[in-house]
């Protein structure tokens, strides 16, 4: 079995507001990851040589993309972020010049998405392993067959867990290998980062087996204890806050502003929108 680490996305709000487009992309993003205090990060990411400029995908409107790392950045200049994008060959590449937990380190608090992909070398077909798991962890969500392999799919591709189980057909150079690949997204890819670095991604693996059901015996990992990895669950009290907010706040700004006391949108621009611009905390 080949456990490994197949996807990373993260993002990184801008160094400054002039710097979205033209001239100044290239060194507000450069300038924000060091803003990290990881200062190796750039050269790591292969930063410090000017990428290819090409089309984004909504919400951006363009990317930088490295042909070396296959790291790709997507960028708008009306969004206060951009998006690093990598791709399981641009986590090899990193793996390869041994700068992939650096670089997972440096950004876990960011994290958008984190893919861990498990292989197995064995002749099971994706729709014999499907069949030896429980089904009551995870609903099936759907398969694909086709001429180039089989697929299937659990949970929903929209919830922060999502896996797919599949095998590519010969000639394809993965032929030969079963895999299982799981896609954890938003605070729940936060989450996984530290457990990598305290138990090892094969214990992160073994945990994710268990949550998907998964029983099948070419499923082989001796003496790995799964990790205790909690799924992210909304904070309630920041439901009231956000409830106290609406129901007690806002009735009161808009009082405030049709009595003539304050104006309630210079109000929120001279009060709150610094806080937000410097990432503070009310």
């Amino acid at each position: 079995m080949f456990v490994k680490v197949d996807w990373l996305s993260f993002s990184l709000t801008w160094a400054e507001d002039n710097g979205r487009e033209g001239q100044y992309l290239w060194q507000n993003i450069s300038a924000a990851l060091d803003s990290i205090g990881f200062h190796e990060l750039p050269a790591k990411l292969n930063m410090l040589v000017a990428w290819d400029r090409q089309l984004g995908r909504a919400p951006y409107r363009e990317s930088l993309f490295d042909v070396t790392s296959g790291i790709r950045v997507y960028t708008h200049p009306n969004l206060q972020h951009c998006l690093f994008e990598l791709s399981g060959t641009a986590c090899y590449w990193l793996e390869k010049h041994g700068d992939l937990y650096y670089v997972l380190n440096a950004v876990q608090t960011r994290t958008t998405r984190l893919d861990v992909a498990v292989d197995m070398e064995t002749e099971v077909r994706p729709s014999e392993f499907m069949l030896a798991r429980d089904e009551k962890r995870f609903k099936s969500s759907g398969s694909q067959i086709s001429e180039s392999g089989e697929t299937y799919y659990l949970g929903s591709r929209f919830s922060n867990r999502f896996c797919r189980v599949y095998r590519y057909n010969p000639p394809h150079e993965r032929s030969h290998l079963l895999r299982c690949e799981f896609q954890i997204k938003a605070e729940d890819a936060k989450r996984v980062i530290p457990v990598i670095f305290s138990d090892g991604i094969e214990a992160v693996a073994e945990s994710f087996k268990e949550k998907f059901g998964f029983q099948h015996e070419c499923w082989k990992q001796k003496d790995v204890t799964p990790s205790e990895i909690k799924a992210w669950r909304p904070d309630r009290n920041e439901g009231k806050t956000l409830f106290w907010l609406a129901d007690t706040i806002a009735p009161l700004l808009a009082r405030l502003h049709d009595e003539g006391v304050i104006d309630a949108i210079d109000w929120l621009s001279e009060n709150v929108i610094p806080l937000v611009k410097k990432g503070k905390q009310l």
